[in-house]
């Protein structure tokens, strides 16, 4: 049998066929939709009458009804409370002839007649015979103007309208509390006019016054209302000031300087001037210091080295540190008596003298202060080469010199000189005579002293036999020197010289 062959195409559907028996009915389905509410039917009877409901709230109240009947009279109540008093009847009629009657706000008041041709005055609204008697002035105080940290122009006015009692003194009186009175601090007005101001220079800076002006009578004082005014703030740090050096003469010079007003709350403990070689000076190098109060301060400060260029600072110490102004500088030029290389210049070579330089000075200096004590000149017995020294000035060094080499005395006067340590310089000399009269015309720029029995000795030397045992002196005479050769034993004054 071979493989069954494909499907034919589906044949044309045939009649119908007879209706079968009817089948069992099938299950409820489940219920549809709720339809529309149908029209109301025919009201039905009447029924039974029901339960009488709860009471209502009750409605609002109707309109009032007409008057009722005049009821019985009542009880006669309490008595009530004394009413204010009436204004007050007319006064009664006088008793005397000529008698005023006034009104002094509360109730009439009689004042017996006057005398004949008896002037009647009101007196701050007072009928009074006679003139008004004086009173107390009527005092004002001004508005505080011009209102500075320590100042203020405080002032007051006195008026009246009548006689017044005599003003003995009038002014203003203030204080950090209120109501101030003449046991505060006061400034009086020295002359008589009414009106017054005053300029009040002794206030605290950051404060609250209180000010009245017043009037002091023979009855007594009389203040003025009450003003009150606050002074501005001053700052805590000063600002110092360093003005130029001034008056710069020989070894002194003027130094002075400034500072703002601060603060009261701040104490100032030192004000002055600094100064040093070296720049920015401060309070511990040389100080002038000042206790005045003012704003500034001067002085004179002295010693000052010839050639030697200062730094010079002004400064105020206060409770918070110490501030310090700007720094000027200065240089003391060369003149005699000035204090240079480790003495005083005695003499500065003139275009005359030998070695002079017109760009570079020269001159002698001698120590700044006598030696301690007198000395005899020492080689008491030696005879000095003759020659060996010389009177020239500029000879000073080289005569010293020679007397050494030619006398071991440690103790004489050369050899002290010549081994002289002073200042950092170590090239002193005893001067020779004319050395020495250089220093004898200009001892006053020097501070030496004159008069009897001031002799000092020189490096001068005769080198003769006949003037062994004695040296050149010259004494001091406060008209003439006095120069002659005296014995070696005597005990002079000597002044070590170096050249610069």
């Amino acid at each position: 049998v071979g493989p069954q062959g494909l499907q034919g195409p589906i044949g044309l559907t045939g009649p119908q066929g007879l209706k079968g028996d009817k089948g069992d009915t099938g299950a409820v389905g489940p219920q549809g939709l709720q339809g529309p509410i149908g029209l109301t039917g025919p009201q039905g009877l009447k029924g039974d009458k029901g339960d009488t409901g709860a009471v209502g709230p009750q409605g609002p109240i109707g309109l009032t009804g007409p008057q009722g009947l005049k009821g019985d009279k009542g009880d006669t109540g309490a008595v009530g409370p004394q009413g204010p008093a009436g204004p007050a009847g007319l006064p009664s009629p006088g008793s005397t002839l000529g008698e005023i009657l006034y009104w002094n706000g509360s109730a009439w008041v009689a004042i017996p007649p006057g005398t004949h041709s008896q002037t009647l005055s009101i007196c701050q609204g007072i009928p009074t015979w006679g003139p008004c008697p004086p009173m107390q002035p009527t005092v004002t105080t001004n508005a505080v103007t011009s209102v500075q940290p320590t100042s203020a122009i405080l002032g007051g006015s006195i008026s009246s309208v009548g006689p017044v009692f005599t003003i003995l003194s009038r002014g203003v009186c203030w204080s950090k509390s209120q109501n101030p009175t003449l046991a505060d601090s006061i400034r009086t007005w020295t002359t008589s006019t009414n009106s017054f101001s005053i300029n009040v220079t002794v206030l605290n800076d950051a404060s609250t016054y209180y000010v009245r002006a017043y009037a002091t009578t023979s009855a007594g004082t009389v203040y003025g209302n009450q003003v009150t005014f606050n002074t501005p703030s001053l700052p805590t740090v000063p600002t110092v000031t360093t003005n130029a050096v001034t008056n710069i003469s020989g070894s002194s010079a003027t130094l002075s300087g400034s500072h703002n007003q601060i603060s009261s709350s701040v104490t100032i403990l030192a004000k002055g001037i600094c100064w040093s070689t070296t720049t920015n000076p401060t309070i511990t190098d040389s100080v002038r210091s000042f206790t005045t109060t003012s704003l500034t301060f001067s002085s004179v400060a002295n010693n000052f080295v010839a050639l030697t260029t200062y730094y010079v600072r002004a400064f105020v110490t206060t409770s918070t540190g110490t501030t310090y102004g700007n720094q000027v500088t200065f240089t003391p030029s060369l003149f005699i008596g000035a204090l240079y290389q480790g003495g005083r210049i005695a003499y500065i070579l003139q275009p005359s003298d030998p070695g002079y330089d017109a760009a570079v000075p020269h001159g002698l200096i001698v120590t700044a202060d006598s030696m301690p004590t007198r000395l005899p000149f020492g080689c008491t017995n030696v005879l000095f080469p003759a020659n060996a020294t010389s009177n020239a000035y500029g000879t000073g060094n080289n005569n010293t010199i020679a007397l050494v080499n030619a006398c071991s005395d440690t103790n004489s006067v050369p050899y002290k000189c010549l081994n002289l340590v002073q200042n950092g310089y170590s090239d002193w000399f005893l001067p020779s005579e004319n050395e020495l009269m250089k220093i004898y015309y200009n001892r006053t720029a020097l501070g030496i002293p004159t008069g009897p029995g001031n002799l000092f000795w020189a490096s001068t030397d005769s080198g003769s036999s006949l003037q062994a045992g004695f040296s050149r002196a010259i004494g001091f005479d406060s008209v003439i020197p006095f120069i002659s050769w005296l014995p070696r034993i005597y005990l002079f004054q000597y002044r070590p010289c170096r050249y610069f």
